[in-house]
C-alpha cells in the first residue's frame, strides 16, 4: 500500500484522511499488523486507485480471467459480512504464507 500511495504522491496520513480512518489504524494496515475487513479493503483500493487483486498480489496489475475466481467473488458478495470476513482472512493468511514460502525458497 505504501508503494502505491507513494506512486500517487500521497502520504499515509493523506490516505488515512481520504478513508476517514485514524492514521495509527491505517498504519497498522500498511504494516500488516492488522487486516482490514472486506469493505475497508475495497475503500482502500478505491482511495489508492488499485484493484484488490493488484493490492493483494503485489507487483504489476494482472488480469484474472479464471472462472473459479469469478465464482469465488460472486460467492463472497453473497455472504453476510461476518462470514465474508472469515473467508477473506483465510485467503489473505494463505497468500501471506505462500509469499513467505516463496521468499524462503529464493
Amino acid at each position: 500500500m505504501r508503494a502505491r500511495s507513494k506512486a500517487l504522491g500521497l502520504t499515509d496520513a493523506e490516505v488515512a484522511e481520504r478513508l476517514g480512518l485514524s492514521q495509527p489504524r491505517y498504519a497498522r494496515y500498511v504494516s500488516d499488523s492488522r487486516e482490514p475487513d472486506f469493505v475497508t479493503l475495497l475503500r482502500i483500493c478505491g482511495a489508492l486507485d488499485i484493484s484488490p487483486n493488484e493490492l493483494l498480489m503485489g507487483g504489476e496489475p494482472t488480469r484474472v480471467t479464471d472462472p473459479d475466481i469469478d465464482r469465488a467473488v460472486v460467492a463472497l458478495m453473497g455472504m453476510d459480512s461476518q462470514l465474508r470476513q472469515v473467508v477473506v482472512s483465510m485467503v489473505l493468511t494463505a497468500q501471506k504464507q505462500a509469499t513467505k514460502q516463496k521468499k524462503a525458497l529464493s
